[in-house]
């Protein structure tokens, strides 16, 4: 009869001294006698091997001794958790930021990222879309981040972790340069690469219950995430994919056997991680394309322009044909290619003629025209019809951040 051990948690036949043969610890024993029969008979009691057991008893040993505290993997988790703490406190939304508050924290965002500002891949990091973005990425990285930290050493955890983080970060912003991204999902896919790397050289070393386990859960947790990303829009699997392939390749080259004194074997191979980490990332940003337009930016700059234009006209230092021409060179020509910029980015599937985002556009547009054909004849009813379209294109900017 087997049963669960509550003290080594093994699945064992009790000792017919009611003991468990692996730990030694006291639990129900089988019943001795036989049912339904008048004599007592103690029936045989088979005790499974000890080996398969005792093997995974080693390992978990072995795995301790060579990593006896795992810090690294808190103080990660603690520090993600007090950066999301103190956005909260400064104004954040807890449940659903807005996307300028995520790029003026330091999201990844393609504009800025790849226009030189290449902190952001680090510190996007640290940053979440709220409590449920952050609680599911923490509650994952404590459950494989303490493993994978007694794995391959605390240094090694630390290293790894961080360039994981920023491959996804990579990934991301060459994949979806128009998307604002942020999370640990990037380096917490990574931890899965390097136990799926590290198993792929040392599984004749951890015991074959072990491997079957965690290759089990991994490959569950992957297949599972991955194709749910696929499937929703706003999830960003280039992150998770590029982090996952830097940490299968990290801990290909972490993995060691956990036999002897693995203290030096464990810095040569940090070291040699680090060294391909950092030369890898580096390739990548030199190599990274031009920034995409900054729509945001290029609107406000736009507006900019205009709105001065239009306060010197009215002061009388700049006449009406003088107007006119700036307004279809540096106001109309850019906004149009503004416009333009937004059907390729979006398509026209999710940026129709109904849609919020382009009856804005159309009208600001519509407006400017108005206002430059009353310049050149003087006709009024054009000035009439550029101060309804005008507003009309506040209200529509008013109704889509409602």
């Amino acid at each position: 009869m087997l049963v669960n051990c509550p003290y080594c948690r093994l699945e064992v036949t009790p000792n017919i001294e009611g003991t468990c043969p692996t730990c030694g610890a006291d639990i129900a024993p089988p019943n001795p006698y036989a049912h339904g029969s008048s004599q007592t008979t103690v029936q045989p009691v088979v005790v499974r091997t000890r080996q398969p057991q005792q093997e995974v008893i080693d390992f978990y040993r072995k795995l301790f001794t060579a990593t006896p505290h795992v810090y690294v993997t808190h103080v990660l988790i603690g520090i993600n958790v007090l950066i999301f703490a103190v956005m909260i406190l400064s104004g954040v939304s807890i449940f659903a930021p807005q996307v300028d508050s995520m790029i003026q924290w330091g999201a990844n965002y393609g504009p800025k990222t790849l226009g030189g500002q290449w902190w952001r891949l680090f510190s996007c990091m640290f940053l979440h879309f709220g409590i449920i973005h952050i609680a599911f990425n923490m509650w994952v990285l404590w459950d494989i981040g303490q493993l994978i930290e007694r794995l391959v050493g605390n240094i090694g955890f630390l290293i790894i972790y961080l360039l994981c983080g920023l491959s996804g970060s990579l990934a991301s912003v060459y994949w979806n340069p128009n998307v604002v991204s942020a999370g640990a999902s990037g380096a917490v896919f990574g931890m899965f690469g390097v136990l799926l790397g590290y198993l792929a050289l040392q599984r004749h070393s951890v015991p074959m219950n072990v491997v079957k386990q965690l290759r089990s859960s991994g490959t569950t947790f992957l297949v599972y995430n991955l194709i749910f990303g696929f499937m929703v829009r706003f999830i960003d699997n280039a992150a998770h994919i590029g982090g996952l392939v830097a940490g299968f390749i990290g801990g290909i080259v972490l993995s060691h056997s956990l036999d002897g004194d693995v203290a030096i074997r464990r810095l040569v191979r940090a070291a040699a991680v680090l060294v391909l980490g950092v030369a890898g990332v580096s390739a990548g940003i030199l190599a990274a394309p031009d920034p995409p337009l900054d729509l945001g930016t290029e609107e406000s700059r736009i507006l900019d322009i205009y709105e001065t234009a239009y306060n010197e006209w009215e002061k009388r230092e700049l006449d009406d044909l003088g107007f006119a021409t700036l307004l279809e060179r540096d106001v109309i020509a850019p906004w149009e290619h503004l416009t333009e910029e937004l059907m390729a980015r979006f398509g026209t599937k999710r940026l129709n003629a109904e849609s919020e985002l382009q009856n804005y556009m159309n009208l600001r547009r519509q407006s400017w025209k108005a206002l430059v054909q009353f310049l050149r004849t003087g006709d009024q009813a054009k000035y009439d019809d550029f101060g309804k379209k005008w507003q009309a294109a506040n209200n529509a900017v008013k109704q889509a951040n409602q």
